[in-house]
Parts: C-alpha cells; structure tokens; sequence
C-alpha cells in the first residue's frame, strides 16, 4: 500500500508536466518448500517528473520517469 501526491505545473497545456512524491509499504510472503523464508515488509519512497495529455474528453495518457529507494 501505498501514497503519492501529484502537482500538475501548468494543468492548461495541451503537455502538462508534472512533479509527484510518494511513500509506502510492500508486504513479500514468499512461498517455498525447500528453503525456510521469512516474511518481509519494505518501505519505499519514490520521485519523478512525468508529462500527461487528455486522448479523450475520458481518457488521459501520462508518461512518468521515477526514482526509487526502498529499505528493509
């Protein structure tokens, strides 16, 4: 599970850029019958710029390039 916040900078563009920050957790159960596995939970955290463009009056296309860094 996890959040993100998004601020669109110039929302009136045909290309709107963007900027977005998010955070979370990712749950791993492994399933093995030959190994003993533990289970783990991870945070995350995530950074980025991406550029969006409405196809449609209903369909928005949004292309993203972010940076990640989890610890256990």
């Amino acid at each position: 599970a996890g959040a993100r916040l998004l601020h669109t900078l110039v929302p009136e563009w045909r290309f709107a850029p963007y900027v977005f920050l998010g955070t979370g957790a990712l749950h791993v159960s492994p399933r093995s019958s030959l190994v003993t596995t533990e289970d783990r939970t991870d945070q995350y955290a995530q950074a980025g710029l991406g550029l969006r463009t409405w196809l449609t009056r209903n369909f928005m296309l949004r292309a993203e390039s972010p940076q990640g860094a989890s610890g256990g």
